[in-house]
């Protein structure tokens, strides 16, 4: 009886082997793109406040 239970839990684990690789690299994939898109936010923040920046020294330019 034992036999039949270990036949059967090796023939699922070797079903679904591949479900729980995709899933493991999905994961690791995500978590990639959100450290990216997070480093994108901080440049485009960055980018967006020197921008304001130099408007403000151009219109304070502009009024002297």
């Amino acid at each position: 009886m034992t036999d039949v239970t270990t036949a059967d839990s090796l023939n699922l684990l070797a079903s679904l082997w591949p479900i729980f690789l995709g899933f493991v690299g999905l994961v690791i994939v995500l978590a990639k793109m959100h450290s990216s898109i997070e480093v994108l936010r901080e440049k485009v923040r960055t980018l967006f406040d020197l921008y304001n920046e130099w408007m403000s020294k151009q219109s304070k330019d502009d009024k002297d």
